[in-house]
């Protein structure tokens, strides 16, 4: 399991192997009872990947149908629900 995300991870970052892996001692499951927070137009986030500069900030936008942005009931974890977006080694696309 570790392997495979290791490997992901570096084909989505372009070459660049992760500083670390972590595995969480149980599974995430989804509650069934979300909060939605509303419409989720884009995510910006930082990393970095082979031939960019360190710590690249990278937006990427979502087209309809977006997802939706929703939390616990604790409002302690986010969840992205639904959405027409793909995942894929040159980003986030839809």
């Amino acid at each position: 399991m570790l392997k495979t995300a290791s490997q992901n991870y570096t084909k989505y970052h372009w070459g660049v192997d992760p500083d670390k892996l972590i595995l969480l001692d149980k599974r995430i499951i989804i509650p069934s009872n979300l909060i939605m927070l509303g419409v989720l137009k884009g995510v910006l986030y930082q990393t970095t990947k082979k031939g960019d500069n360190p710590n690249t900030v990278y937006m990427h936008t979502f087209k309809d149908p977006c997802p939706y942005l929703a939390s616990d009931e604790k409002m302690r974890n986010l969840y992205i629900i639904g959405g027409s977006y793909k995942i894929e080694p040159r980003g986030i696309v839809n």
